[in-house]
């Protein structure tokens, strides 16, 4: 028994060396910074000319802070003359997702940084993906994309049967009769879903409006040309949300069909985006494009990314409201 315990012992022992050995590398391979490319070409030395921003959203959404400051630092930059937000995440908490817009408008604004932001979106930009992107000048989708899932969910989990199985039961002093509303240890009663039904709607119609702010002017010609509006009447905010509500109740769809139904503007790749946004603000020849090089958490340096310290924090979401495909 002794024996076993010292090889057990020296066993973790190793592991533990490994890990922060392999730690130590990604940190190193982390640093912090800017990342300048022509193209897949790395540039030396400081480079001051006109260029383009590369920021990326990947994973789930729990934690804003780190886009805002990236999205801030390429707005105060008179040197960059656009931004391309790469987008490829299935969304997140709603929040979160409207901390990042609210950045992205002052990025816009010309009483603000007045930068042209043009959205790519990856693999998945469904609902707070979906959300964030609506809001581009121009937004690319490759035709397999996954989007849409236009919607609010908020999640519960009902252990009542299998407590009362096992012998434990919950005493609760509260102040009003909603208090605990959602709480695991009993079923929800009519009120309460009544209650959470209401919060679910008005935060959805927050996230049509979100919709209808960012893409009014693409929906619009669509009614146009469908003929549902004279040519000489105007499109009525009304109309603009009945259309985006076809397509808005949750479901997912291609990036084929984002474009016939008017979520995205064009089908192209990341670079096809990068290369629209040097046309559009004057760009001449292969831009020259920027990225963040960021400072790597514990999770970030164990996985590679930021899914998983993103889906950490969507643990300790527990059942908050959630712009969120798939969770």
């Amino acid at each position: 028994m002794e024996k076993r315990r010292k090889v057990i012992l020296r066993a973790t022992i190793v592991f533990v060396c490994l890990l922060v050995v392999f730690i130590s590398l990604r940190a190193l391979i982390g640093a912090s910074g800017d990342s300048q490319t022509i193209g897949s070409h790395k540039l030396t030395g400081n480079f001051t000319g006109s260029k383009l921003a590369l920021v990326t959203i990947s994973g789930p959404i729990f934690y804003s802070a780190k886009v805002i400051d990236v999205l801030e630092k390429y707005g105060k930059d008179q040197n960059v003359k656009a931004i391309v937000l790469r987008i490829d995440s299935p969304g997140g908490g709603v929040s979160a997702c409207q901390e990042i817009v609210a950045e992205l408008k002052k990025v816009k604004k010309k009483d603000g940084y007045n930068k042209k932001v043009i959205v790519s979106f990856g693999t998945l930009a469904a609902s707070g993906g979906y959300y964030i992107g609506c809001y581009g000048d121009r937004i690319f989708s490759n035709p397999g994309t996954l989007t849409g899932s236009i919607g609010v969910i908020m999640e519960n989990l009902n252990l009542e049967e299998l407590l009362n199985k096992i012998g434990v039961k919950e005493e609760v002093i509260k102040s009003g009769k909603f208090k605990d509303t959602g709480s695991s240890m009993r079923k929800m009663t009519t009120e309460e879903r009544q209650l959470l039904q209401g919060v679910i709607d008005d935060v959805y119609a927050q996230f049509v409006d979100a919709v209808a702010d960012g893409r009014g002017a693409v929906f619009t010609a669509k009614i146009k040309k469908a003929g549902d509006a004279a040519a000489s009447d105007p499109v009525t905010k009304e109309q603009i949300v009945a259309e985006i509500k076809k397509h808005a109740d949750g479901r997912i769809f291609s990036g084929s069909q984002a474009l016939q139904y008017g979520f995205v503007d064009e089908l192209g790749t990341q670079e096809d985006a990068i290369n629209w946004a040097a046309k559009a603000v004057g760009i001449n020849g292969e831009p020259v494009v920027i990225a963040p090089k960021k400072d790597l958490s514990l999770l970030e340096r164990i996985f590679g990314d930021n899914s998983a310290e993103e889906r950490f924090r969507g643990i300790f979401h527990g059942n908050g409201l959630s712009y969120m495909y798939g969770k």
